[in-house]
């Protein structure tokens, strides 16, 4: 099994005073994720990304909400070069924009095929 993850707290502030907002940048984002060998060739790798609210100025000045996605995949190599993945993005279809009137595609169920050389 192996586990690993971040978090990064942004502290951000304008010089000039103006305006006491920062748009776009969130003070809190964090990743974390869980990667676990059932067999020596099958795993499953789990995700999860959170974010903290923040301003955006696209249109107007609104505070976006906080979100969390969760993502889970399946991971067949049947040779060191050779895997084969199956799974989900944003698991919960969550409700989430980056930036204001841009939201964000929904529930992804996806299939990859890897080769590396």
């Amino acid at each position: 099994m192996e586990l690993g993850g971040n978090y990064t707290y942004i502290s951000a502030k304008y010089k000039s005073g103006a305006d006491s907002r920062v748009y776009d940048i969130p003070k809190h984002k964090a990743f974390a994720y869980v990667d676990y060998k059932i067999v020596p060739k099958f795993s499953i790798y789990a995700s999860q990304y959170m974010i903290s609210s923040r301003y955006s100025n696209s249109y107007e000045v609104t505070k976006l909400a906080g979100f969390g996605t969760t993502n889970v995949k399946f991971i067949y190599k049947p040779t060191e070069s050779l895997s084969v993945e199956a799974g989900i993005s944003n698991l919960f279809d969550k409700n989430y924009e980056y930036a204001e009137g841009y939201p964000e595609e929904g529930r992804v169920f996806f299939t990859n095929l890897r080769y590396k050389f």
